[in-house]
């Protein structure tokens, strides 16, 4: 593997640079040091000018590669490319399979804020690596050489595709050692809604509950990452677009780094415009790191289900779906039955109900030392019930029949499973009616 740095012999590239350096020496990685010259410009030149201006970029490549390698130690070396700046570089990276891709960004800071960071966050938008958009170099720097702690703000969300960027950020090492903070920023009526709970939604700060379910949803999600469950989380209520939220943040905490992943979110879409990790290299006045979801380091850890849920309408093709659920579980696990009913009906009750139960619970429970819990919930979807429901109790998955209708008014769990299947962030089994 290799650090390959891009540059435009530019001074912010020069001081981008020499962080690369001080890097891949902590690292023990080379360093490829890579010029593009933009087709654009060289197509319109004479051939005679053409050779002179390709021989002073390829001496004026391999004299910064030289000062590079004497002033940091690193195996530095230099190649001169031909094409997209943006596209050469993660192109190269990719084929090298580069432990980062390291670029600068136009740190002039007089310049309209808009044109900061135009290549540097197409480079981070189309690497397969990680990318470092270079703004602070000095932290960097101090970092690699063991003279200050650097602090990290990870801003990611619950979800298996943010997973690669948590691990990266948890194994980011170097002789200063480092801090991480961990941050989500939440819409709260999302979060409202997700949850089921009902009254006002404030404009400043979180519900206790919803800040609760999160906390404790994150240390579950992380628990496979343990340098990340155990870090700091800091949970940015936001009305507003995520990347500013999370700029605005990290200079808050006086990060030395933000990481954030590549991929384009699924959930908050109201908060959601554009890419938030171009928004991020925009905004920020510190160095960002840009992990892509499928990076080489990402481990999968063995799937384990421990709380998972199970909607029922009493009928035996929910019972059915529950002794799957049953068989997902752990030893010591939750199974958690709920039965959603209309929110315009009154609840059920009475020994009709009370009988439904009985049926509803698998018999074998006990006997696997699984915990079952029931609830009765209203919602005004089935689906929206069942998935509130989920949130609420930080199921692993949900299990459910794919047909059927129970006995209980108000309930029909089939036209639901699929409404489920399609929104549901955790995963979702159906199960079929049998053949027969």
């Amino acid at each position: 593997m290799s650090i390959i740095f891009g540059t435009d012999f530019s001074l912010s590239a020069s001081r981008a640079g020499e962080s690369a350096a001080a890097l891949a020496k902590s690292w023990g990685e080379p360093l490829h040091l890579v010029h593009v010259v933009d087709l654009r410009v060289t197509d319109k030149l004479p051939p005679q000018t053409l050779k002179a201006f390709l021989e002073e970029r390829q001496g004026a490549l391999a004299k910064v590669a030289t000062e590079l390698a004497a002033s940091s130690g690193a195996h530095v070396t230099s190649e001169l490319l031909h094409g997209v700046a943006d596209l050469e570089l993660t192109e190269l990276a990719a084929e090298r399979d580069a432990r980062l891709l390291v670029v600068a960004a136009l740190g002039e800071r007089q310049a309209p804020r808009w044109l900061i960071g135009s290549t540097a966050e197409r480079v981070a938008r189309g690497s397969r690596v990680p990318v470092l958009v270079v703004r602070d170099p000095a932290s960097l720097i101090e970092w690699a050489h063991g003279t200050r702690r650097l602090r990290v703000l990870a801003a990611l969300e619950q979800s298996a595709s943010s997973k690669p960027a948590l691990r990266w950020a948890a194994d980011l090492d170097a002789p200063g050692g480092m801090e991480l903070i961990v941050t989500q920023v939440v819409w709260p009526p999302g979060e409202h809604s997700r949850l089921g709970l009902p009254g006002p939604v404030a404009l400043d700060r979180l519900d206790p509950v919803v800040e609760d379910k999160l906390a404790a949803g994150f240390r579950k999600w992380a628990a496979d990452v343990p340098a990340a469950a155990n870090a700091r989380l800091v949970l940015v209520p936001a009305w507003g677009k995520v990347d500013a939220s999370i700029a605005m943040l990290a200079s808050i905490e006086g990060a030395n780094a933000v990481v954030v992943g590549s991929h384009r979110r699924s959930d908050v879409a109201k908060l959601w415009h554009g890419s938030v990790s171009a928004g991020v290299i925009h905004h920020a006045d510190t160095n960002v790191f840009v992990v892509p979801p499928d990076v080489s380091n990402a481990r999968q850890a063995p799937v384990e289900y421990h709380v998972v849920l199970a909607p029922t309408d009493f009928s035996p093709q929910a019972a059915r779906a529950a002794q799957y659920a049953l068989a997902l579980l752990q030893s010591g696990g939750t199974l958690r039955l709920v039965h959603v009913t209309d929110s315009t009906r009154p609840p059920p009750g009475g020994s009709e109900l009370e009988s439904a139960w009985r049926e509803a619970i698998p018999r074998e429970a006990a006997e696997r030392h699984v915990r079952v819990v029931t609830e009765i919930a209203t919602a005004d979807e089935v689906a929206r019930g069942i998935l509130q429901a989920a949130a609420r109790c930080g199921a692993d998955a949900i299990c459910m029949g794919s047909q059927g209708r129970g006995r209980i008014a108000g309930t029909l769990l089939g036209s639901a499973a699929q409404a489920v299947l399609r929104s549901s962030p955790i995963p979702v089994m159906l199960v079929p009616m049998p053949l027969d």
